[in-house]
């Protein structure tokens, strides 16, 4: 799957992992993206905590999408060794982002 996705204008830009052990009261959640910045890096945001909370979040900046693909397919592997299920997974094209201004609406004049 790595391959495709290095050769590939498709990447993964979201993947949700669970770990839920009833047992032990265990709900996490370990959620990571690729995000492009304003740079033309790639930022690996990586979100965890337990599920229903705000958790914690780490960026991590990459150069170039080959070595985020790379960081963000080892964290998952890893992730999924220690007892985290795959929840969910998002592909699409990574393309950089659109800057919109955010411009005062025009008022009506009341007669």
């Amino acid at each position: 799957m790595l391959e495709t996705l290095e050769r590939s204008e498709d990447i993964v830009i979201l993947i949700e992992l669970k770990k839920t052990d009833k047992t032990q009261n265990m709900h996490r959640f370990y959620r990571m993206s690729l995000q492009p910045d304003l740079f033309g890096n790639i930022s690996l945001l990586r979100e965890w905590g337990r599920i229903g909370s705000r958790g914690q979040i780490r960026v991590d900046t990459h150069q170039e999408k080959v070595e985020a693909i790379k960081a963000m397919a080892k964290l998952a592997t890893e992730k999924q060794r220690r007892g985290y299920r795959l929840a969910h997974q998002k592909t699409t094209p990574l393309t950089p982002p659109s800057i919109f201004c955010m411009a005062k609406p025009p008022t009506r004049s009341e007669h």
